[in-house]
């Protein structure tokens, strides 16, 4: 059977008109291949606020100033989000709370030779003005 090793960066940001919720997630990096095909990762919200997000794929690409969004050939040649699937989709976590995320091969049979990369977004909605 041919291995792939797939690293993941969970990295979330926030896309806010005001300041971020704090998000607290360990590990930052794993590592999923056939004989591990599956990662956890653990999502702790320590702030007052309540916090909704929803978690999709990324793909970047380094750069001397940080990372960039991933050109289409290199996101066909280098992402791993093709073989993954992640869950729950959507997280929602009151002050304090904690959370898990899931990440899993699509199917155990099928990985492409090397190392591909993905990165794991949680968007955060504008929040509204309280009433």
């Amino acid at each position: 059977m041919r291995k792939a090793v797939f690293l993941l960066i969970l990295a979330l940001f926030a896309a806010r008109e005001r300041a971020a919720a704090e998000i607290v997630v360990t590990p930052l990096r794993q590592v999923i291949d056939a004989g591990h095909p599956d990662a956890r990762y653990e999502i702790v919200n320590p702030s007052s606020r309540i916090v909704v997000a929803r978690v999709r794929w990324t793909d970047l690409s380094a750069v001397p100033a940080g990372y960039e969004p991933a050109k289409p050939e290199v996101r066909a040649a280098l992402s791993a989000a093709p073989y993954l699937i992640v869950s729950p989709a959507a997280i929602k976590l009151e002050p304090g709370a904690r959370a898990e995320i899931r990440v899993r091969l699509k199917d155990r049979g099928v990985l492409p030779q090397g190392e591909r990369r993905s990165h794991l977004l949680a968007h955060l909605p504008r929040s509204r003005p309280s009433l």
